[in-house]
Order: C-alpha cells, then sequence, then structure tokens
C-alpha cells in the first residue's frame, strides 16, 4: 500500500543539484540462450546524481536487475554490451579492463543485493569477509581492518559489533545479514550503492529499521543510490526520482512525488493504481501480462494491455519526450495529458 512517510526519506540531501555520478546512454545489453539473441536491455538512458536516491520499478522480467548489474558488468557469462555507454565518476566502464573494474566494484560502488546468503561465505567469519574487503580496497593490514569492519558493523545499527564479527553467517538473523552486507557495501566510502530488491526476504518491521539505516548511511556520505524494488510503498517514502521500466526500456522517468500524482505513461498509472487501497473492496489490476523478451513486438511492448494504445503504438517504438530539462520524461504515443 502507499502511505505518507513519516520518517526522513533516503533522498533527502538536495540531491538534484549534486554531480552525476553514473550517466548511462543508449545502452544496449543481448544475453544469448539456445533459441537465439534476447535484447534484454533496449536504449536505457538515466543518471544518478551524488545524494540521489533513484527507485528503479518494474515487473518482473523488466529489466531492472541487469540494468544494476550492468553498471559495472556484473552480467551472466552469455550477456554482452552491445551498444551505448555507462560512465561512474567521468570513467566510461563499458572499455575499463577486468582491472580496473576490479578496482571500482566495492570500492567506488557498493552492492546490497535480495539474498545474503547469497553472498556470505558460511565458512569464514562475518570478521573475516569485511576486514578482506577493507584490506583489498584500501590496502590496511588485518588489524586495522578488523577494527575498521568493527566500527562498519556498529554504523549500521548491529548491537554486539564484536560479537558478530566473530560469528559465522548461519549465527545471524536475517535482517542482521542484510545490515553485514549494508556496513561491507559502504566499508570503503563508494559514490553509488546499488541495493537490489535489498528487504524483499524481510518482515515488514525488519525492512522498516534496515531502509531506516539505509537513509543514515546515505545522509552522512552524500552517495548515490539506486533503489531496486517492486514496492511502491518504499518508493513513495524514499526516493527522489522513479525510472519505470517495461520490456527492456525505460518508459517513464519523473519525481517520486509527481509520477504517483500525475504518471504521464499508461504502464506507470497502472503500476500505481495496483499499489492504492482496494475500491468498494477490489483491488486495481493491471490486464494481461509482461512480454516475453524473445518475442518483443516492433512498437511500444506495452500496446497489447494499453488501453490507450493508438496504430502508431503497435508498428513504432515511442519517441523520448523531454520533461523538467531533462530531470524527466516519457516514451509514448499516447501519454496521460
Amino acid at each position: 500500500m502507499l502511505h505518507a512517510a513519516t520518517d526522513t526519506p533516503i533522498g533527502d540531501t538536495g540531491a538534484n543539484s549534486g554531480r552525476k555520478v553514473v550517466e548511462v546512454d543508449k545502452l544496449c545489453v543481448t544475453y544469448e540462450d539456445r533459441g537465439g539473441v534476447i535484447s534484454v536491455l533496449r536504449e536505457v538512458s538515466l543518471s544518478i546524481s551524488s545524494g540521489e536516491t533513484l527507485a528503479l520499478v518494474g515487473e518482473s522480467g523488466s529489466g531492472k536487475s541487469t540494468l544494476a548489474r550492468a553498471l559495472v558488468r556484473l552480467l551472466a557469462r552469455s550477456g554482452r554490451i552491445t551498444s551505448g555507454s555507462i560512465r561512474i565518476e567521468g570513467r566510461e566502464v563499458t572499455r575499463m579492463s577486468e582491472r580496473d573494474l576490479e578496482s571500482i566494484r566495492g570500492s567506488r560502488v557498493g552492492f546490497v543485493f535480495q539474498d545474503p546468503d547469497t553472498y556470505l561465505n558460511p565458512v569464514f567469519s562475518i570478521g573475516r569477509q569485511i576486514a578482506d574487503v577493507i584490506s583489498l580496497h584500501q590496502g590496511l593490514g588485518a588489524r586495522d581492518a578488523w577494527r575498521l569492519g568493527e566500527a562498519q558493523l556498529a554504523r549500521v545499527d548491529i548491537r554486539d559489533p564484536a560479537w558478530a564479527m566473530r560469528a559465522y553467517p548461519h549465527q545471524l538473523s536475517g535482517g542482521m545479514r542484510q545490515r553485514v552486507l549494508m556496513a561491507m557495501a559502504t566499508s570503503c566510502g563508494p559514490a553509488l550503492l546499488i541495493a537490489d530488491e535489498p528487504t524483499t526476504a524481510l518482515d515488514v518491521l525488519v525492512q522498516r529499521q534496515v531502509l531506516q539505516t539505509l537513509a543514515r548511511l546515505k545522509r552522512e556520505s552524500g552517495m548515490a543510490l539506486l533503489l531496486v524494488t517492486h514496492d511502491l510503498g518504499l518508493v513513495a517514502e524514499h526516493a527522489d526520482r522513479v525510472a519505470v521500466m517495461y520490456g527492456a526500456s525505460i518508459v517513464e522517468v519523473q519525481a517520486a512525488d509527481r509520477i504517483f500524482r500525475a504518471p504521464r505513461h499508461p504502464y506507470t498509472a497502472g503500476l500505481v493504481a495496483a499499489a492504492l487501497p482496494p475500491q468498494q473492496g477490489r483491488f486495481a489490476t493491471l490486464p494481461g501480462s509482461a512480454p516475453d523478451l524473445r518475442t518483443l513486438p516492433p512498437g511500444c511492448p506495452f500496446a497489447p494491455r494499453c488501453t490507450r494504445a493508438i496504430p502508431a503504438c503497435t508498428q513504432t517504438m515511442p519517441p523520448w519526450t523531454q520533461m523538467d530539462a531533462g530531470q524527466s520524461g516519457f516514451a509514448c504515443w499516447s501519454p496521460i495529458a
């Protein structure tokens, strides 16, 4: 459900006036399987400024996680960037060597993913894992890295960081393991933090606590945050801007408050309506289902589900309509006025 924010939002630092940390221009990514080549990102463009939270939303299979991973070329083996540009702090990522990529992963770009169990090694202590990250990127000795790791755990509100450093992942709750990932991801002062569905596996109370901690970390550091989520309630409470993905493309970008009050793309309007409280005992739903990226239509991928579709929608991809000096826009032949 959408609800009014009751805490300081994640993006409360005047982010839109900050320097651009991420600049993506007409990015195209494909995967190859036995069925052939699949376009999973089609000419995606966006930017994120320092201190800003950009929420990336859309149904499963729209390309959100692929975009998040493509930013530092963490694609699956069959994934390939075919065209376009990715710049992080002005550096072109698509042409970086693997050595240069390793130097920014974990240092300039941090990651908090959905399932901490996938990213925490069960046979090593928490302290060993976080200290190794700090030593790798900051060149500290084992003792200093351990001390900094303990301080990082305290910073993410783990009550007994000394015990947690000696503990193993299975000894921590799901919320604590997620906080450990946050501590590791921010231990080297990244310019960008990518949080891909960071609270999906947690209960509502723990979700709120984790996001409050994330909000404080972002305020303290001024880093940019890419928040990948399907939860529009979290978006309404925490994001500065929202980018909406559908069928491997971004269909709308607007300030968070405006996108809920006045969406321009029919798909965005459908997502917002589906997240609102039920009317007359019934929830609003989007008809149909998300497209198969193997068989995307020549026109707008949302056209088969859209009640506003006109002939042009089924024939040609709509152009991008810029709004607000480039901070907002949409791609639709028949937008909502």
